[in-house]
């Protein structure tokens, strides 16, 4: 990531050893290359939020795939502790084109992309557990 970022996070104590994060980071006028994308998205305003503990990520003003984005990606409030957190997405772009996207996430031949990337953006390992 390169631009500009503002932070206030507090780290607030529940019991002794046991805590959750309260606070905001802001973005503006940032680029964010990320991996598995062959262009690296352009973030005009967006946020981190941490309530209670629980993580929004707030898409403000965010171009990729040559589209304007915008919308929540939202942890839901109890997360399946065999399963890792879950989460809503709540984005909306005006247009999306097929040709656009196999440009920034091509080549299309690419098998399980989507399922090995996401568990690593959001904080996993992408392994599998033997269970």
């Amino acid at each position: 990531m390169s631009g500009q970022a503002t932070a206030v996070t507090k780290w607030e104590w529940k019991t002794p050893f046991i805590g959750i994060w309260n606070g905001r980071i802001g973005f503006n006028k940032a680029t964010l290359t990320v991996a598995g994308l062959n262009q690296p998205l352009k973030i005009t305003e967006s946020a981190l939020d941490w309530t209670d503990g629980r993580r929004v990520a707030r898409v403000m003003r965010v171009e990729g795939f040559w589209r304007m984005w915008a919308g929540n990606i939202e942890e839901k409030a109890k997360a399946d502790e065999e399963n890792g957190p879950a989460w809503n997405f709540h984005l909306h772009v005006d247009q999306l084109d097929a040709a656009d996207l196999d440009r920034w996430v091509g080549p299309r031949a690419r098998p399980n992309w989507l399922q090995r990337l996401l568990p690593t953006l959001l904080g996993g390992s992408g392994a599998k557990r033997a269970g």
